[in-house]
């Protein structure tokens, strides 16, 4: 896996149920054969409160597709 700081993030919240909802978007792009991983404010550079999904700049346009898929569906 790529260290967080050669990630590019495609997902960021801190509302209430931001892990969450950071955990079932990595579901889905493990599932679909991407290597996200979730920070939160552990990480350096990130907001106190924060959680982030990233993955490999190769994956970006996979992965916002993904999301976006996921997102319309609800």
């Amino acid at each position: 896996m790529t260290g967080a700081t050669d990630s590019i993030t495609v997902y960021r919240s801190a509302d209430t149920n931001a892990e969450e909802d950071a955990a079932t978007i990595r579901d889905a792009l493990i599932s679909a054969g991407l290597h996200p991983e979730v920070v939160d404010d552990d990480t350096p550079g990130v907001v106190e409160g924060t959680f982030e999904v990233r993955v490999p700049p190769s994956e970006l346009g996979q992965a916002e597709a993904i999301i976006a898929e996921n997102t319309n569906r609800r």
